[in-house]
């Protein structure tokens, strides 16, 4: 099924309306906030209680307690976007560094960020039994393999760390460990996918100012 976005917000970034995530105030941030919801409520002294009253529909990322809709610890430091499946994506703007290639920087940098999200798990099952046989007649002989019951995964919460490498000059981007190469960030907003929209602001952000990052020593 393909997803509609909202016209009001094609044009607003989605890390555009993010408030930072500290252990002394609750954060709430959403891609369904209008940018007019946004400023009425910015200088409020409840920005949730503001937003809330504002919008309908909209659940908040933390509670009081600075834990969010999945029950998980907000984390420090980070700035949060809540995407359309109800995911939560927190970007740390401090782990934005420019990284080596070929012990040249200028062109490479990456990042950090931690999704929540709930997993609905999977059911168990019993993975039939096998028979291998060889030969024919007399000589024929077969092994067999006993039926096997495969345990299911248990549904709940879940956290994952990312780490992220962007090209500033081709404009792609390739996530750690998922086994996937470069991804391209060109061409208009698309609104299939918010992890590449996330990808595609964070090096509209950062590229301009690279040479000013602080420095990894990590090469790719």
């Amino acid at each position: 099924m393909k997803l509609k976005a909202n016209p009001a917000l094609v044009a607003a970034p989605l890390f555009g309306l993010l408030i930072p995530l500290t252990l002394q105030s609750p954060a709430w941030a959403s891609t369904e906030v209008s940018e007019e919801v946004h400023e009425k409520c910015l200088k409020a002294s409840d920005y949730l209680g503001c937003v809330e009253a504002q919008t309908e529909g909209i659940s908040p990322i933390t509670t009081s307690n600075n834990i969010d809709r999945f029950g998980l610890q907000t984390p420090r430091g980070a700035v949060a976007h809540i995407r359309r499946d109800g995911a939560i994506s927190y970007f740390f703007p401090d782990s934005v560094v420019a990284v080596k290639n070929k012990n040249k920087y200028g062109r490479y940098l990456s990042w950090r960020y931690i999704y929540h999200y709930n997993d609905p798990g999977t059911s168990g099952y019993w993975k039939p039994g096998t028979q291998t046989c060889t030969g024919v007649g007399s000589l024929k002989k077969c092994v067999r393999t006993a039926s096997v019951f495969v345990r299911g995964r248990p549904s709940g919460p879940r956290s994952l760390s990312w780490r992220v490498d962007g090209d500033c000059i081709d404009y792609t981007a390739k996530w750690e460990k998922d086994g996937k190469p470069w991804q391209s960030l060109k061409g208009g907003r698309s609104f299939e996918s918010e992890k590449l929209e996330e990808a595609r602001e964070i090096l509209q952000s950062y590229c301009p100012k690279i040479d000013q990052l602080k420095q990894s020593p990590r090469a790719i």
